[in-house]
Order: C-alpha cells, then sequence, then structure tokens
C-alpha cells in the first residue's frame, strides 16, 4: 500500500497539487493524508505504518515537511514551488536533508522565457503545471463577487512588503494606486486589504477615492487571492512587487501594473529574502501604471536580459550555494550597471566584491 502526505497550508498549494494530481503529474497513491500544519505531524507519521510513502510538500509549508521527512526516512520528496519560487535560489528552509530527497519540482510556468533556478544545484528536474487546470480549479472555488464590468483590482495585502515599507510608506502606496489608476480613467476599484487593516489606513484611501472620483470598495478578506482573479469583471490587476500580478497574467489572463515595485526591493533589508525574485520580476517585466495615463494599456518595461538577471540575483542571494554563479554574475554587473543601480543594493555587492560597489572586485569571494 502506498500512502501521499500533502503537505500544505495555502490555497495556492491547494490548488497547485490538485491541478498537477489532474494533469498525472503525482503519482497515484492508495491513500491521501493531508498535513495541514506541524500539530499534525506526529499524527501522519503514525498512520503511514510500513506503507510506501511520498511527500507532497508546498514551498509555504516547508517547516512542516522538514518534521515530517526527519519521522520518515528516505520519502522521497515531490516540491510545489508557489508563485514565483521556482525562479529563485533554494533558501535555507529547503536546504538540507529535505533537499537532498526532493526528485521533482512541479511549478507553474509564469515565466516562460525563464528557466527555474530552484535546486537547479542539484539537477532536479522541473515541470510546470498546466495553467489552464488551475485557473478551472480557480474559477470553481466560492466566489467572492460579482464585480461590475469592468473592475480594476488593486492587491494591497501587505504580504509583499512586511518588513520592508513601514505603515505610512505603505499607506502612502496604497494611496497613490488609486489616485494613478483614477487617472488611468480605471475609476471602479476593488481595492483588497489585510483582514486587520486600520481606520487610519482606510481613512486616507477614501479620501484619495473622493478628491479623484473613483468609486473605490475597500475590501478586507483573507480568502484566496485566485478567486478574485477569476471573477469575469475584474478587467485590470494593479499591484505592487507581489507574484500574484504574475499569476493573474500567466494564470487568468488579466491585464496587470506595478507601481513602485524597485522600491519595495530595495526596501527588503534581508539579501537572502525570498520576496526579492517576485519583486524583481514584477518590476522587470510589469507595466509600470504611470504609463498607462499616456499609453492605453500600459507601456511595457523595456526588455531585459531575464536570465542573466535572475541569476545574478540569485547569486546574491545565496553566494556559498550558487558559487560557480559568480564569473557570470560579475560579468552580468560589468555589461548592465543601470540594471543593477535598479535592482541591487549598493551595500549587497559591496559585501559580495561585486561590480557597482564599493569595494574591489574579486573573482572569487572568501
Amino acid at each position: 500500500m502506498t500512502t501521499q502526505l500533502l503537505v500544505t497550508s495555502t490555497a495556492a498549494e491547494g490548488l497547485l497539487a490538485t491541478a498537477a494530481a489532474e494533469a498525472g503529474l503525482l503519482d497515484v497513491a492508495d491513500r491521501l493524508v493531508v498535513v495541514p500544519g506541524t500539530d499534525d505531524v506526529e499524527r501522519a507519521a503514525a498512520a503511514v505504518g510500513d506503507d510506501a510513502v511520498e511527500l507532497v510538500v508546498g514551498t509555504s509549508s516547508l517547516p512542516v515537511g522538514r518534521a515530517l521527512s526527519r519521522h520518515l526516512g528516505d520519502a522521497p520528496v515531490t516540491l510545489l514551488a508557489v508563485g514565483a519560487t521556482a525562479y529563485g535560489p533554494t533558501y535555507g528552509a529547503l536546504q538540507g536533508r529535505l533537499a537532498k530527497r526532493v526528485r521533482q519540482v512541479l511549478h507553474l510556468d509564469l515565466v516562460p522565457e525563464l528557466e527555474p533556478l530552484l535546486l537547479d544545484e542539484r539537477d532536479v528536474p522541473t515541470r510546470p503545471v498546466p495553467l489552464a487546470g488551475v485557473r478551472a480549479l480557480a474559477a470553481a472555488l466560492p466566489s467572492p463577487g460579482p464585480v461590475p464590468d469592468p473592475t480594476t483590482l488593486v492587491l494591497g495585502r501587505s504580504a509583499a512588503w512586511g518588513g520592508g515599507l513601514d505603515r505610512d510608506d505603505r499607506t502612502d502606496l496604497l494611496v497613490a494606486m488609486v489616485q494613478r489608476c483614477a487617472e488611468a480613467g480605471h475609476s471602479r476599484i476593488v481595492l483588497l486589504l489585510d483582514e486587520d487593516t486600520p481606520d487610519r489606513v482606510r481613512r486616507p484611501l477614501d479620501k484619495a477615492a473622493a478628491a479623484a472620483r473613483a468609486d473605490l470598495t475597500l475590501v478586507t478578506d483573507d480568502g484566496p487571492v485566485e478567486a478574485w482573479l477569476a471573477l469575469d469583471g475584474v478587467g485590470l490587476v494593479v499591484g505592487s512587487a507581489t507574484e500574484d500580478l504574475l499569476v493573474a497574467r500567466s494564470v487568468f489572463g488579466r491585464r496587470v501594473a506595478q507601481l513602485d515595485s524597485e522600491v519595495v526591493l530595495k526596501h527588503l533589508d534581508a539579501a537572502d529574502d525570498p520576496r526579492r525574485v517576485a519583486a524583481t520580476l514584477v518590476a522587470a517585466t510589469v507595466p509600470d501604471l504611470r504609463t498607462w495615463t499616456a499609453h492605453p494599456g500600459g507601456q511595457d518595461p523595456v526588455p531585459l536580459d531575464l536570465t542573466g538577471l535572475l541569476g545574478t540575483v540569485a547569486y546574491t542571494m545565496q553566494p556559498g550555494l550558487l558559487a560557480a554563479r559568480r564569473a557570470a554574475s560579475i560579468g552580468f554587473l560589468e555589461v548592465h550597471p543601470k540594471i543593477r543601480q535598479r535592482f541591487l543594493r549598493k551595500r549587497w555587492l559591496s559585501e559580495l566584491r561585486l561590480p557597482g560597489g564599493k569595494r574591489k572586485v574579486h573573482k572569487t569571494l572568501g
């Protein structure tokens, strides 16, 4: 008998796992056990008994996956790389024993011209999950709508900015998104906020909407963003530095715009913050909301060498793990000074002795 332990704690992981199973990318097991949190680890491990077992672990649920792997010996692991995580380096929570057992990475092909980097140093194969399958599953989620057609959906939840922008900066960014949407003629707006958003944030938003003559609806909802993206009336999706913009564009075919993603990127203090991957991709590939005023539909960003950019960003995030990428990163930064100014903080470059920093460039580190 075979048992599959599905370790998921978010809707995005659940959608990805279900779509992968429907596409035949996951082995069919005799029994499926869902493990949503650390409190369920002991129960799940005991339930396996003498069964052959496989772990299917979402990247948002790695602590639970690591705890289970300690109980289950050499059980093989399939990794569900949600959002933009497949395009970044193998971060600390995945390194070690769990990484050694991963036999495949399943992901959404959100940036078709990019090859995933996650676990690339271990030559783990990556397999894209059909986007249509995820889209169909999202459409079947409980609907938060309907919304009038067309509606601009603004993604204002703070997960992409937490620890980066302070409270006032977050409020200013939300106000600017509402104002810019209205200026571009997108005045019917639904703004998704965190459930605990205080009145001191809501008041400036209502004031800005009134001044811009925008029809603004504030929604404090912690439900899956995919349910909103699947609504028929959504004509434009706006956000900052969030991987949900990439999902909206690639999975749901929505028009997307971003504002100040580079600012958010520069405020993520830790060099190895996994959110740097999504922020970089959004800043590099999603039209700036400011351009929608002069160009209906927005103006596409200037094309970049995304492979070189993401490879270099990944190296600065995990220089020890990706030491083999140092020479290529130095070469990329030397050739593209404007790009390094946009996407990489001078402090990080200095610490790693890379071009653009304040210290002499070294061919090797340490």
